[in-house]
């Protein structure tokens, strides 16, 4: 009897698809995970494994023949063994980018975008022909028989995760004008006075993340003295009220939910404009605010809730008009008799 000469079988892709790249936004340099790692489940060279004759061969990587993946979501790049990456760029089934099984693909997001990107789509290598080289472009049409490359191709997706992106003060804010003597100005609420300068736009991503809510505001500046009034806030619609206290700061603030009210209450006879509170808004990334004094805000912007930078809260005490005090009495000069 004579033994035939094995000839290669082109691997298949199995039903198995790749798992989906993951990374969080905002991410720079993601560790990456190895073509054998992602490509294995999918891959299969069952037809070259023949008891007493040929073995099936391994994965010995892939061909990258498309990327649609436009510059605003992010980069696919290729992560050497030396930790250097380089972009998998423009890609066909004629200029196909071989990688090889031990380097690594990962998905480089643009800043502050999240979602699912386009996804790599790519051909399997099979070692028929020994290890490949990372960086070759070859043909990839030239796939399947008894060639080392699958006919069918495997898309390999990508997921980014979203990470909060604190809200931006876009101005300062101003509580409409208290008169003078005013006994219990009811002030407005911080829903209403804030939310015109509130902006969450960095985190609204078409097909990714919303835009976060003003959930509230920290005070952490309050330089008004007494002479000229308070200020203080209600959580209970104005039945009661708290003064703001003076040395409130970024690791002392006064935290306010946007239901909260604040208003400004002026001493005695005093008119003018007071020194304006400073604040923060807090976005709803967090979910609600609770109303809170000695709370620490020193950590803000980046990913967390609360802005970076700070707002201004003033108004105006406007003068009415004070009746006259009589101080003595009054003596005309004497009248000569006659």
């Amino acid at each position: 009897l004579t033994r035939g000469t094995p000839v290669n079988d082109a691997p298949v892709v199995t039903g198995t698809p790749p798992l989906p790249v993951q990374v969080a936004e905002d991410t720079t340099a993601p560790a990456g995970t190895s073509v054998t790692d992602l490509f294995s489940p999918s891959f299969s060279d069952k037809t070259d494994a023949v008891p007493g004759g040929s073995s099936a061969d391994s994965l010995a990587g892939v061909v990258i023949t498309k990327n649609d993946t436009p510059a605003s979501e992010g980069t696919w790049v290729v992560i050497h063994a030396d930790g250097s990456h380089t972009p998998v760029g423009n890609v066909s089934e004629t200029n196909g980018l071989v990688v090889s099984a031990s380097d690594k693909l990962a998905f480089v997001p643009a800043p502050n975008w999240n979602g699912t990107p386009e996804p790599l789509t790519a051909h399997l290598i099979d070692s028929s022909s020994g290890a490949v080289t990372t960086g070759t472009h070859i043909d990839a049409t030239q796939n399947g028989g008894t060639t080392a490359i699958s006919t069918a191709t495997v898309d390999l997706p990508a997921i980014v995760q979203q990470v909060n992106d604190a809200p931006l003060a876009t101005g300062n804010v101003t509580l409409p004008p208290v008169p003078d003597n005013a006994a219990d100005p009811s002030g407005a609420s911080v829903a209403a006075l804030f939310t015109p300068v509130f902006n969450d736009q960095t985190d609204a991503v078409p097909g990714g993340s919303s835009a976060n809510n003003l959930a509230g505001v920290a005070i952490v500046g309050n330089t008004v003295p007494a002479s000229e009034g308070v200020w203080r806030y209600s959580t209970d619609g104005g039945a009661t009220w708290t003064a703001v206290t003076t040395n409130v700061s970024d690791t002392n603030a006064t935290v306010l939910p946007s239901s909260a009210t604040v208003s400004f209450l002026p001493a005695p006879n005093w008119n003018g404009t007071p020194p304006a509170l400073v604040t923060r808004a807090i976005d709803s990334s967090g979910g609600p605010v609770t109303a809170g004094t000695g709370v620490d805000v020193s950590a803000n912007g980046g990913t967390t809730a609360i802005a970076a930078e700070t707002q201004s809260l003033s108004t105006v005490v406007t003068p009415v008009n004070d009746a006259p005090l009589a101080t003595g009495n009054v003596t005309l000069p004497p009248v000569p008799d006659n």
